[in-house]
């Protein structure tokens, strides 16, 4: 019995820490970054995947100024349009462009003038 009740324990202390995000999977803030043609700064995170936060930053602003000077690359029915930046990150916009959603891979990187986005810094 008293061999059960510790097996058991395990499994749900086991099962209870499977559960936790570890900070890999966990999105990282990487602060914020001004973007010349826009008023204000963006707030930048690594949504998922590894990237520096100096690399996230300088995507951000990168697919921010695509966004507004060169004509969108293509369409996907999820996201919309979207724009290469980098050459392999796929970029697409957001709310009248003031969120950025960029992806490759498994990798994604997100920026957000926005103050109601919910994203608390």
């Amino acid at each position: 019995m008293r061999n059960a009740v510790g097996s058991l324990l395990a499994l749900v202390v086991f099962a209870g820490l499977a559960l936790v995000p570890s900070p890999a999977l966990a999105s990282t803030r990487c602060g914020r970054i001004a973007v010349h043609g826009y008023r204000g700064t963006a707030k930048v995170r690594i949504v998922s995947g590894h990237a520096s936060c100096s690399g996230a930053r300088g995507l951000i602003g990168d697919a921010f100024r695509a966004f507004i000077t060169r004509p969108h690359q293509g369409f996907d029915n999820t996201y919309g349009e979207y724009w290469y930046v980098r050459g392999y990150w796929r970029c697409s916009h957001g709310l009248g462009g003031s969120q950025a959603f960029c992806f490759s891979g498994r990798r994604r990187i997100d920026g957000s003038f926005r103050s109601d986005d919910g994203w608390s810094f």
